[in-house]
C-alpha cells in the first residue's frame, strides 16, 4: 500500500508541475498578444518567436541619394542662319583660357604689340616734335551725353594730329547739364596721349572761337582723311579752330589711309581713362571673379539691338530706324534676348550692364538666362555682395563725374570672356575697341561689325548732305 501511495503522490506531483507549466505558457501567450494589441509596433519590429519579447529594430539603413537631375541642355545647335553666323561659339577649352588679368596699376592694353607698330609709334613721336604750339584746336561737344562727349574729345585728338595743332579739348559737362566742368585730366590719362599728341594746360573754350574757323567735315558715308585735310586747306593757318559737334560714330566711318592714317589709328590706342576709374573697375572684376560674360542692355530711349552682322548676305539689313530686321516676311527687329541666347550656356555668368535694371526687358534677359541655367548680375547686384565698393562709386560720381559709373561698365564688360554689345551705342563702341587692343575673343569680328553697320546706315541716311560747318 506505502509503494502505491507514494507511486500515486509522484504522479499528482507531475500532474501539478505539467498544468503549472501550461498555465504559465498560456499566459504568457496571452500576455503577448495583448502587449501586440495595446504597444505600437513599427512595421519593421520582430518578435522573438521563443520568448514572444520585441527584438531591438533594426539599424536604420542610410539615406537613399536621389539620382542626379538630368543636366540642362545647351543652346540649340540649329539656329537661323542670319544668328549662326554671329553665334560667340566658345569651345571648352577656349572658355578656360586665362584671358588679361587687367592687375591694378598695370595697362589694360599695350599701345606698341609688334614691329610694325614701333615704326609706326617712333613716326608719330617725331610728329608730335613738329606740332605748332602756336595753332590750338578745340573740339566742340555741347550739351551732349557722355560718350558723345568723348567722341567729341576723340574727334579733336583725331583732328590735331592731322593738322599739326595743339589739341585744347573742352572741359566735360554733366548730363543733364550740372556739377561744375571737369577738365579732361581727371577723366583721361593725359600724360599717356601727350607721347602721341600735344595737349594744352588749360581747356579750350568754343565760345571763344570766330563761328568763321569751324572745320567742316562729312559725318555721313565714308571719307578719306586725305581728301578731308585737302578740304579743309584754307584754314590751316587759322590761329583757333573749332571741330564743330559730331554724334557718335564719326571714326567709324573714317578710311585711315596713307600714312598719315596709320599713325592716327595708332594715337587712339593711348586713350585711356584715368587710373581712379579703371582701378575701380579691376575691383569691380574682381568681386565679379573668374570667368564671366557681358551684355549691355542701354533702354528707356530705345530698344537695345544687338551688334550684329546686319547684311544682305545673311537675309539681314539695318532700316532707316537703325534696326536690324530679319527676312521677310516677318521683318522683325533682331533682339538682344534673342542674340544672347545663341551662346550662353548653363552654368555661364552673365553681367549686366545697363541704364535701369527694372526695365521689363532687363527682367525678361535675365529670366530667359535663368531657365538656361545661367546666373546674371548688374552692378547693384555686385555691390550688395561687396558692399565696401560703395564708397569708391559714390566718390566717381561726386568727385570726378556724374557719368562714372558707365565708364566703369564699359571698362567691366571689356573685360569679360565675351561681350554682347548694344548697337548703336557709343558706350559699347568703346568697349568693343578696348577689347580689340586688348586681344579680346571675337573683338575683331564685333569691330567689324559696328563699323560695316555704321557704314550700311551712313548710306540711308547720306542725301546730298557731304560736309557740316563752314568752310
Amino acid at each position: 500500500m506505502a509503494k502505491v501511495a507514494s507511486t500515486n503522490i509522484a504522479i499528482l506531483i507531475v500532474l501539478v508541475v505539467l498544468v503549472a507549466y501550461g498555465l504559465r505558457v498560456a499566459n504568457e501567450e496571452s500576455r503577448t498578444f495583448v502587449g501586440l494589441q495595446t504597444i505600437p509596433v513599427g512595421p519593421t519590429a520582430a518578435v522573438d518567436g521563443d520568448t514572444g519579447q520585441l527584438l531591438p529594430p533594426p539599424p536604420p539603413s542610410p539615406p537613399q541619394t536621389p539620382p542626379p537631375p538630368p543636366p540642362l541642355q545647351a543652346a540649340p545647335a540649329a539656329l537661323p542662319p542670319y544668328l549662326a553666323a554671329q553665334k560667340h561659339a566658345l569651345d571648352p577649352q577656349h572658355r578656360q583660357k586665362p584671358f588679361p588679368p587687367f592687375q591694378q596699376g598695370q595697362p589694360w592694353w599695350n599701345e606698341v604689340t609688334n614691329e610694325q607698330e614701333r615704326a609706326i609709334f617712333e613716326r608719330l613721336q617725331r610728329r608730335r616734335e613738329t606740332i605748332r604750339t602756336d595753332k590750338v584746336l578745340i573740339n566742340n561737344h555741347a550739351n551732349t551725353g557722355f560718350n558723345n562727349q568723348r567722341m567729341s574729345f576723340t574727334y579733336g585728338l583725331i583732328l590735331s594730329i592731322l593738322l599739326n595743332r595743339t589739341f585744347a579739348p573742352q572741359a566735360f559737362i554733366g548730363w543733364p547739364a550740372r556739377g561744375h566742368p571737369v577738365p579732361a585730366e581727371q577723366i583721361f590719362d593725359i600724360p599717356n596721349l601727350r607721347k602721341v599728341a600735344r595737349i594744352a594746360d588749360k581747356p579750350g573754350n568754343p565760345r571763344t572761337t570766330p563761328r568763321t574757323n569751324v572745320l567742316g567735315f562729312r559725318d555721313f558715308g565714308m571719307i578719306k582723311l586725305s581728301a578731308w585735310k585737302a578740304a579743309n586747306a584754307h584754314l590751316y593757318e587759322v590761329d583757333t579752330i573749332l571741330a564743330p559737334i559730331a554724334w557718335g560714330y564719326f571714326f567709324a566711318s573714317i578710311e585711315f589711309d596713307g600714312p598719315e592714317g596709320e599713325e592716327i589709328k595708332l594715337a587712339l590706342k593711348f586713350i585711356r581713362y584715368h587710373s581712379s576709374i579703371s582701378d575701380m573697375a579691376q575691383r569691380f572684376m574682381a568681386a565679379i571673379g573668374g570667368h564671366y560674360h557681358s551684355v549691355h542692355m542701354r533702354v528707356g530711349d530705345h530698344v537695345p539691338t544687338p551688334n550684329v552682322k546686319c547684311d544682305e548676305t545673311l537675309g539681314l539689313r539695318v532700316d532707316k530706324a537703325s534696326f536690324c530686321r530679319r527676312p521677310p516676311p516677318g521683318n522683325e527687329v533682331v533682339t538682344m534676348q534673342e542674340y544672347v541666347m545663341t551662346s550662353l550656356l548653363p552654368g555661364d555668368l552673365l553681367y549686366i550692364a545697363t541704364n535701369k535694371e527694372s526695365d521689363p526687358q532687363v527682367t525678361r534677359l535675365r529670366q530667359a538666362a535663368a531657365a538656361r541655367g545661367a546666373r546674371t548680375i548688374t552692378m547693384n547686384d555686385v555691390v550688395r555682395e561687396h558692399p565696401d565698393l560703395k564708397p569708391g562709386l559714390d566718390r566717381l560720381t561726386t568727385a570726378i563725374f556724374p557719368s562714372a559709373l558707365g565708364m566703369v561698365d564699359q571698362l567691366v564688360t571689356a573685360g569679360s570672356d565675351t561681350f554682347f554689345a548694344t548697337c548703336p551705342s557709343t558706350l559699347s563702341s568703346f568697349s568693343l575697341y578696348i577689347r580689340l587692343w586688348a586681344g579680346q575673343p571675337f573683338a575683331e569680328r564685333d569691330v567689324a561689325n559696328l563699323e560695316a553697320y555704321v557704314r550700311a546706315r551712313n548710306v540711308l541716311r547720306d542725301k546730298g548732305r557731304r560736309y557740316r560747318g563752314r568752310g
